[in-house]
């Protein structure tokens, strides 16, 4: 149903406003469908037709886009969720800093933070720009439970209301349905970022504003208003489809009986359009730290844009290309294998009746009659030509043998050092790419999250920790111990890359300080704080067995068997060995090695 001219002012204010930003993102449109189209490697042109063929040809399309983009995703994307270490900005708020750490993990992972990562990053490798919006999420359920009496037994079930989520939550938000201020380079300086959804009859009236209450004002419970006006207006539906829709055949599916939702916000204020003629809601920024909840990312940044270079961009014809050499060589395959004949005219008689088929038998006048054409065999340049177009592709993507885990037979790979010096130069692009992820959508996210804890977080939460030994406590934060100024560090999102590099530095720095641990002389904590967390070990000082340092009789002059303090020679040199490094306490440190460390200390050491 086409959208009638919008009635309120406000509705087309913000129509006129945002039109140069719909109209480029139209254009990005096409470049997003021939994205997807080379990453599923449909064989559609760069206006979305398919290339027509004669039924013998041959029509091999090997996705040669989707292996480089899935070989980038998995190295990019890290084994666990991301992380966000809470730092307090004056000494007044450390204590409350540890109590943030436990509910930022908490709530982290009952989003279910990791499982949207991948989905981030997929976008934005495809894609170009990955979208997400952060928003405190409140949702109630009903839970069936079974109830028991005061002796225990079961009298029943029955069925009770309970708060499902109440917390912070990212939501991966799709890049066909976002777009922005045309002159914005980030984020920040953008006047508007729009993100349409699409809202059903149901999800809207679970939103709507309810007047409740028996003395003015009256207080509304819901966000929307005129939701009644908008579902008389009839459903919309987006007039184009993408190249996803149509390679999944999902035209006619999806988007049905839905609603065209724009949430157009800016800094200070929100501003949501249905149907693109009925106001919804239009209010200050709900968010106490004043931006727009939402972060934009992308792998390959292009320079002074907010939208980057997708992926596909850059095998796009190589791609093409490897598609042409393989599928001709196919051809002269088959013409070479199912060769054609010529015959003499007027020699045969009846043409149709020459089937080609084992112990065939023709009846022929002469034997020159029928001849097989002979087709000319390929040069060996059209076989190496291959190997040329995918070491290019190789180059431009930083898609490596050593990132695939493919052998190479033209290096050296006999020393553990070669190949590691060469899994890292190769893995640097990738790192980069991680950290565009990293910086401008997970620690932007964290840091909307932290505000968003301290604004809408009104109830007590448990959280649970794990101390020493695996043992399980339970934590009660109260809302004021989220209170004061904090600084968000993110960790542990693009450790992927280089995490047997850092063990590797790790087990080498202690293979140096072997000799020393024997001593037991040697502060050997930083190095297990390191090994710990390069082993993503919780509780480092369970590597230690601390002993009791055993106490020494004075030294008394003159007695049999007495030393003077520094051992032998102190009283000849003036000098005797090293003293201890001073532990926490003042005294020495006296630490015995569990066996099992010991062991990977002096591995490969000769002792």
């Amino acid at each position: 149903m086409a959208a009638s001219r919008p009635t309120d002012p406000v509705v087309e204010q913000i129509l006129n406003e945002t039109k140069y930003g719909e109209d480029e993102h139209k254009k990005r449109v096409k470049r997003y469908d021939r994205a997807y189209d080379v990453y599923r490697a449909t064989g559609a042109d760069i206006w979305g037709r398919q290339r027509s063929f004669s039924p013998w040809q041959s029509r091999l399309r090997v996705p040669y886009a989707m292996q480089v983009l899935d070989t980038a995703l998995v190295n990019m994307v890290t084994s666990g969720r991301p992380r966000c270490e809470v730092h307090a900005r004056t000494p007044d708020y450390a204590e409350n800093a540890k109590a943030f750490q436990l509910v930022l993990d908490y709530y982290a992972d009952r989003d279910h933070l990791v499982e949207k990562v991948p989905v981030v990053v997929q976008q934005g490798l495809i894609y170009g720009v990955t979208v997400g919006k952060n928003h405190w999420l409140y949702k109630e359920g009903t839970r069936t439970v079974q109830q028991y009496d005061q002796s225990g037994a079961p009298v029943g079930p029955t069925d009770q209301t309970v708060v499902l989520y109440d917390g912070p939550s990212f939501e991966p938000w799709d890049v066909y349905d976002a777009w922005w201020d045309p002159n914005a380079r980030s984020v920040d300086d953008a006047a508007y970022i729009i993100l349409r959804s699409w809202l059903t009859k149901e999800q809207l009236m679970r939103s709507s504003c309810n007047m409740t209450g028996e003395h003015q004002p009256h207080e509304c419970d819901g966000i929307y208003h005129n939701v009644e006006e908008l579902i008389a207006s009839g459903t919309s539906r987006r007039q184009e489809t993408s190249a996803q829709e149509r390679f999944l055949q999902q035209q006619k599916t999806v988007r049905r009986d839905v609603y065209e939702i724009w949430e157009v916000w800016r800094d200070d204020r929100v501003t949501v359009i249905g149907n693109r003629n009925v106001l919804l809601r239009d209010d200050p920024n709900p968010h106490w730290h004043g931006r727009k909840p939402i972060v934009v990312a992308s792998t390959r940044p292009d320079v002074m844009q907010m939208q980057g270079i997708p992926e596909t961009e850059l095998v796009d014809h190589l791609q093409q290309a490897l598609w042409t050499v393989q599928n001709l060589r196919m051809d002269n395959l088959l013409l070479t294998v199912q060769r054609g004949i010529t015959y003499r005219e007027g020699g045969v008689t009846d043409v149709d009746a020459l089937e080609l088929r084992p112990r065939f038998k023709w009846p022929v006048t002469d034997h020159d009659d029928v001849r097989p054409f002979e087709i000319q065999p390929l040069p060996p340049e059209a076989y190496r030509e291959e190997e040329g177009l995918l070491a290019r592709a190789q180059l431009i993507t930083g898609i490596t043998p050593y990132v695939t885990g493919a052998a190479d037979q033209q290096t050296d790979q006999n020393t553990a050092t070669g190949v590691s010096v060469l899994s890292e130069v190769a893995s640097r692009l990738l790192r980069f790419k991680a950290g565009q992820i990293h910086w401008r959508c997970w620690q932007r996210t964290f840091e909307q999250w932290g505000a968003d804890i301290q604004q809408f977080m009104t109830e007590p939460l448990w959280v649970k920790l794990t101390g020493p030994a695996g043992a399980e406590q339970w934590r009660r934060v109260l809302p004021s111990e989220v209170a004061g100024e904090f600084d968000f560090r993110l960790v542990g999102t693009d450790e992927q890359l280089s995490r047997q590099q850092q063990r590797n530095e790790a087990l080498g720095l202690l293979n140096a300080f072997a000799p020393l641990a024997q001593l037991g002389n040697i502060n050997l904590r930083p190095l297990l704080r390191k090994v710990a967390e390069a082993y993503d070990i919780d509780n480092p000082d369970e590597l230690f067995n601390p002993q009791p340092q055993p106490q020494s009789a004075p030294f008394q002059a003159g007695q049999p068997g007495s030393q003077p303090p520094g051992g032998f020679g102190a009283a000849e040199n003036g000098a005797g060995p090293p003293p201890p490094i001073p532990g926490p306490g003042g005294g020495p440190i006296q630490t015995q090695l569990d066996p099992r460390v010991l062991a990977m200390l002096t591995q490969g050491t000769g002792r």
